[in-house]
């Protein structure tokens, strides 16, 4: 059994990207997986400051916001999932946030002389058409910097400009097997 963080940054709580998301819950969910899916459009999440505060102060973000959240759901997780639609050819500007902050996330385990604790990962996506280039370059940070295993990629069919949604029953399945593969 596994605890899995959704981080979720589609506009549209009802869209294409939650599609995929729920098929990727129910068949988690079906092996015994603890789901927490974090809609990151509700939360109020500052920009980085660059002040890398995080650095002297044992890897402890100075803003006060919704962050915490995300901090504790990442501490807790041994799966997280990032789910984006891609806007103009990469991740929405919510996951890029929230990137960024991991800043301090990084810092407080390698100013503590810890690693950063292992963690599996996921990307799902839904495009519609767009190059996926920049989104993918972002995620293999993860498994380069913090060492983390790729668990896969889901690029779900998107409708284009927020017209109706798709009809996309191949990403829908890619999505279910990766939430059945999880234990």
């Amino acid at each position: 059994m596994s605890n899995i963080l959704i981080l979720n940054s589609a506009a549209r709580k009802n869209g294409n990207t939650a599609d995929l998301i729920h098929a990727f819950t129910e068949a988690a969910t079906k092996n015994g997986n603890i789901v927490r899916e974090i809609y990151l459009a509700d939360k109020n999440i500052h920009t980085c400051l660059g002040c890398t505060a995080c650095t002297r102060n044992g890897g402890n973000c100075v803003q006060k916001d919704d962050m915490s959240i995300i901090y504790d759901g990442m501490e807790w997780a041994d799966v997280i999932v990032f789910a984006s639609p891609i806007y103009f050819n990469s991740i929405t500007g919510l996951l890029k946030m929230v990137n960024d902050r991991m800043f301090s996330y990084w810092n407080k385990h390698f100013l503590s002389g810890r690693e950063t604790p292992k963690k599996k990962t996921a990307l799902i996506l839904t495009s519609a058409g767009h190059s996926l280039e920049q989104a993918l370059g972002w995620y293999s940070f993860f498994e380069l910097y913090g060492k983390w295993e790729n668990l896969g990629v889901i690029n779900g069919s998107g409708s284009g400009l927020g017209i109706g949604k798709a009809d996309d029953k191949m990403g829908i399945a890619q999505a279910r097997e990766l939430g059945a593969s999880i234990h």
